[in-house]
């Protein structure tokens, strides 16, 4: 039991220092970048224990040149902010489609959150 207690602590450490990292990363677009800090339409993050880092997933609002709302959801490395899959896994989703932009969230968050 003592081994889970302290298995289940450090996990929980990791958890706070991934929340740590995200506020300090969308603080820093806030202030550095207030124009893409301000297409966040949502996020939500978690330390993956497999991949051993933090886990954002993340909702942009896009204006397409033709005037179309879209919503770009994808999952960023929280340390290094680079996509947890290069560009294949970036979806472009029309804003008016919110079952498919909750199912692309999910998606990619049940993926890269454990």
């Amino acid at each position: 039991m003592v081994g889970f207690v302290s298995m289940a602590h450090a996990q929980m450490e990791k958890q706070m220092q991934c929340g740590h990292v995200v506020h300090s990363d969308i603080e820093k677009t806030r202030t550095n970048s207030p124009e893409v800090y301000a297409t966040i339409k949502t996020y939500t993050f978690e330390y993956s224990k497999s991949l051993d880092t933090c886990v954002i997933v993340m909702q942009y609002r896009v204006h397409e040149k033709d005037g179309t709302q879209k919503v770009q959801v994808l999952a960023l490395n929280a340390v290094t902010m680079q996509p947890m899959s290069g560009t294949k896994e970036i979806y472009l989703i029309p804003a008016r489609e919110s079952r498919h932009i909750t199912e692309a969230t999910d998606f990619l968050f049940n993926k890269y959150s454990h």
